[in-house]
């Protein structure tokens, strides 16, 4: 469980993100496709934000979550029945999240979707 607050990179100075977050305490700053994500203990979370605000960061979202610590890739069959499988848990109204930590190849997922 870790806190994840997300940024759109296109509207944020990664340099000013990176620097606020470590002196409030975030364990990691990850740049991604589109976004720059800030992990944080959930003991620290409340604290990054909060530092995030006063400095006028506007983020994209801010939540405590699930981060998985290995992924595992997926292939083939397996990787139609794993989609199959989390679009079932996801349309479940009982279900609220989903958390997976399987790797799929974005082309095949594509082609599943």
């Amino acid at each position: 469980t870790k806190g994840r607050i997300s940024f759109d990179k296109k509207s944020v100075d990664e340099d000013k993100i990176f620097e606020i977050a470590i002196d409030a305490g975030a364990e990691d700053v990850r740049t991604e496709d589109s976004e720059l994500t800030v992990i944080t203990s959930t003991e620290n979370f409340e604290n990054v934000k909060d530092q995030m605000e006063k400095n006028a960061l506007e983020y994209l979202s801010a939540e405590i979550t699930m981060i998985p610590q290995t992924n595992v890739r997926i292939e083939g069959k397996d990787a139609e029945q794993m989609v199959r499988l989390m679009g079932a848990l996801d349309d479940s109204d009982d279900v609220q999240n989903v958390y997976s930590n399987f790797d799929i190849e974005d082309e095949l997922l594509e082609a599943l979707g």
